[in-house]
């Protein structure tokens, strides 16, 4: 038997919103790699904030409710669970540098557009006005938007039936499976 080292599993955080979060940690919980902690978006005021907050309860998840993650307290949470890696699940606001930073690894993003195309906002509604491709993507986050480390992709076909709706579920639909 080979006396090499295990590596330890990394440390995750989540940052879950609206019913997407709700699906990806649902997804999550179950997997190899343990959940330090979990926070909902001070911004989700539906109902399924509070569905990720009885996910957590039931699972013994740490859970932070409503919080603005480009805060001071928010990389003293960081830090305190030493984490390594933060995925955004639907995550609405823009991460500061700082916040950034504070993660070991970094932060990954599950974003339904085919990136580089349908960075930031509504990327099915201009998929269909530029004709461009659309798709779903897992990227690494950096200051930009959307401009990191693109790590998995996967283009979606858009036909001449498709509205901004219907690809926007396309959108989540695949990002979902391919995170």
């Amino acid at each position: 038997m080979d006396n090499k080292r295990l590596k330890p599993k990394p440390k995750i955080a989540l940052c879950a919103a609206f019913h997407q979060g709700l699906e990806i940690i649902t997804h999550l919980t179950g997997s190899y790699y343990p959940i330090k902690f979990v926070a909902t978006c001070h911004r989700d005021l539906s109902p399924f904030e509070s569905k990720i907050a009885g996910v957590c309860k039931k699972k013994g998840i740490n859970i932070y409710r409503k919080i603005d993650i480009n805060t001071g307290d928010f990389i003293s949470k960081m830090k305190k669970h030493r984490i390594d890696i933060v995925i955004l699940a639907w995550w609405p606001d823009i991460i500061k540098k700082d916040v950034i930073k504070a993660a070991r690894v970094g932060f990954v993003n599950l974003h339904p557009a085919f990136l580089p195309y349908g960075r930031g906002k509504h990327a099915y509604y201009w998929s269909i006005v530029d004709n461009t491709p659309f798709g779903a993507a897992i990227h690494l986050i950096d200051e930009g938007i959307d401009t990191g480390k693109v790590l998995f992709r996967k283009k979606i076909p858009v036909s001449i039936e498709d509205t901004g709706e219907s690809l926007y579920t396309k959108g989540v639909k695949e990002v979902i499976g391919l995170f």
